[in-house]
C-alpha cells in the first residue's frame, strides 16, 4: 500500500511540475494561484512566495524558522536559546544577540551594548565587566573608561588624560618635525 502511495504521490508532482512551466516545479494557491513553492527547472534556484527567484533560496515574505539556520555543514549558523539569537560555529557557539548586547561567551570576551554609551558608560565592554571599555564622550571623540571612569580621551590627532599619569617607560613625541624624549624624571 505505501508503494503504491508514493507512485502515486510521484506522478502527481510529476504532472504538476510539467503542468505549472515548462521545465519548472510550482505549487499554487489555489484561490489566487499566486506560487507558494516554485524549483525552477534551468537555474534550479527555489523560490518560497517567489515566482521566479533570484538566488539558490529566494524567501519573499515573512516566516518563522524554528530549530535554526545552517551554513554547509549542520554545526555551523544560527539557532534560538530561550529569548537569544546564537550563531555557532563548527559547533561552538560564538556570539550571542541579547535583548541588550551582543556578547562572546567567557570572561572577558567582548560585549557591544545597544544602549547609549557616554564618556562614563561605555557600550564596547568586556564579560562580566560592564563598566570598563570604550564610550562616546561627544562627536568625534572617543573614550577608554575603566570602572565608570574616563581615563583617556581621543579626539582626532590628540589625547587627554584625566587624572595620574604612570609611567613606567620613557614618552616619546614629535614635536615640529624633531623627536623628543622624556623620562620619569620629566627630562
Amino acid at each position: 500500500m505505501n508503494k503504491k502511495l508514493f507512485v502515486i504521490f510521484g506522478m502527481f508532482l510529476l504532472v504538476v511540475g510539467f503542468v505549472a512551466a515548462a521545465n519548472d516545479f510550482v505549487i499554487r494557491n489555489k484561490t489566487d494561484e499566486s506560487p507558494y513553492f516554485v524549483v525552477n527547472g534551468t537555474t534550479g534556484n527555489v523560490g518560497i512566495g517567489a515566482g521566479d527567484p533570484l538566488s539558490m533560496l529566494h524567501i519573499n515574505g515573512s516566516g518563522s524558522i524554528l530549530e535554526g539556520l545552517t551554513f554547509g555543514e549542520s554545526n555551523t549558523g544560527f539557532y534560538r536559546s530561550g529569548n537569544n539569537l546564537v550563531f555557532a560555529s563548527s559547533g561552538v557557539d560564538k556570539v550571542f544577540f541579547r535583548e541588550d548586547s551582543m556578547v562572546r561567551g567567557g570572561t572577558g570576551a567582548f560585549q557591544l551594548s545597544y544602549g547609549v554609551s557616554s564618556n562614563t558608560v561605555p557600550s564596547w565592554t568586556f564579560q562580566n565587566d560592564d563598566d570598563t571599555g570604550l564610550g562616546w564622550a561627544g562627536h568625534g571623540l572617543l573614550s577608554l573608561i575603566a570602572n565608570g571612569t574616563e581615563g583617556i580621551r581621543v579626539e582626532g590627532g590628540s589625547s587627554t588624560v584625566f587624572g595620574d599619569l604612570n609611567v613606567t617607560g620613557n614618552i616619546i613625541g614629535l614635536d615640529s618635525g624633531s623627536i623628543n624624549y622624556w623620562n620619569k624624571s620629566g627630562n
